[in-house]
């Protein structure tokens, strides 16, 4: 199993309209958050994922890996962003910031089903995932679950004892959709 570290990267902030890409010292902002998650030791790659072609173009300026997203609000530009995709396209589930969700209501298929009609590529369903029975279902729709803000908070609740209850989640979520 390979962890990869995800900086979601949006154009559109509220408060600061531009945030990724704003220079601080001679590097746009996103550079510096991904040199800092490039030093995580247990990360086997960093990937930045935006849906903004700004942001797309100063990744590949700075050799930064970046995947595409694709937020419920993108319909008439699922197409455009898939065909310009590589690896593969991050579906995300729900609107809003990060973190877990009771429930997710976005039709994860239909969007699915328009990025492989635009092109073959593998789709990933993150944001709010947090329990095995949401990961199945969207593994299930998708070529697969990303899991991040549960994960996020098993670490802050248990700091530096955290290894084994991230252990036994990940088991867990693992569990759940290798059956698909």
């Amino acid at each position: 199993m390979k962890v990869l570290g995800v900086v979601p990267a949006r154009y559109q902030s509220s408060r600061l309209p531009g945030k990724p890409i704003v220079d601080i010292c001679g590097k746009p902002m996103i550079w510096w958050v991904y040199q800092q998650a490039k030093k995580v030791k247990e990360f086997d790659q960093v990937i930045v994922a935006t849906d903004d072609v700004r942001i797309v173009d100063v990744c590949k300026k700075y050799d930064m890996d970046l995947i595409s997203l694709i937020a419920p609000t993108s319909h008439e530009r699922i197409s455009m962003i898939a065909k310009e995709a590589s690896g593969f396209v991050y579906c995300v589930s729900s609107l809003g910031v990060t973190g877990t969700r009771n429930e997710i209501t976005t039709d994860i298929g239909a969007m699915v089903k328009l990025v492989k009609k635009a092109k073959d590529i593998p789709c990933a369903v993150g944001f709010g995932i947090s329990t095995p029975e949401q990961a199945k279902k969207m593994a299930e729709l998708s070529d697969g679950a990303i899991v991040g803000s549960a994960i996020v908070k098993l670490c802050g609740k248990h700091g530096k004892d955290a290894v084994p209850y991230v252990k036994e989640y990940v088991k867990s979520m693992c569990d759940a959709v290798h059956g698909i």
